[in-house]
């Protein structure tokens, strides 16, 4: 994952994020933090150094799955980004990289998975399944909608190590396999076992 060096630049933050794949990055900036939109529209502006960051089909190409790249080419300064965004970026890598322990990884909208929940916010702000134990690894779509009379909407596409979250406490052993619940706080889409558990934000609510 990225680390994070005071390099004395201005006083500020240098930013090294080494070995950050750029399309899951931003993949999951945006859909778990929208508001943060800013960051992305930095990186998708580009630099006169770094012309593939501002090339639309390089960015298409990752954001869709069809293009792997990481940041081995990008050590940056406040000369690129602002201030905020850099102090603001540390925060996002550091959550980034809790969620990319390949305990849930974010995959692009094409991708086809094994599973399809529809997440209902009426039905006590949550939504749960049993998921058998010999099956550790699953891929989920996971979608949202208001009430049962509401479209639903995507909140993504999720490869989900079920073993790593109950290691970490996200999760619970239950009779019928592990128990993986989904619930909502505000406008983020989290992993927990409940409301008094440690919670994953993996997402946000669709608009």
């Amino acid at each position: 994952m990225g680390a994070f060096k005071n390099l004395g630049i201005d006083d500020g933050w240098a930013v090294d994020l080494v070995g950050v794949e750029l399309g899951s990055f931003f993949r999951w900036l945006l859909d778990s933090h929208p508001e943060d939109d800013e960051i992305f529209n930095h990186f998708k502006e580009g630099d006169p150094e770094w012309d593939a960051l501002s090339d639309n089909a390089f960015i298409s190409g990752l954001m869709d799955g069809h293009i792997e790249a990481d940041f081995s080419f990008c050590s940056f300064d406040l000369d690129v980004l602002p201030y905020e965004c850099c102090d603001r970026l540390k925060v996002l890598l550091a959550e980034f990289s809790q969620v990319n322990l390949n305990m849930v990884k974010t995959l692009p909208n094409g991708t086809r998975t094994e599973r399809e929940w529809n997440f209902r916010e009426d039905n006590n702000q949550h939504f749960y399944g049993d998921i058998p134990y010999n099956q550790e690894i699953i891929t989920l779509t996971l979608n949202w909608k208001p009430d049962a009379l509401s479209p639903s909407k995507l909140v993504g596409k999720y490869q989900i190590d079920l073993p790593l979250l109950l290691e970490k406490g996200f999760v619970q052993e239950g009779s019928k396999g592990i128990k993986l619940r989904f619930q909502s706080t505000g406008d983020a889409i989290e992993i927990a076992i409940d409301r008094n558990s440690p919670t994953l934000r993996i997402g946000s609510k669709p608009e």
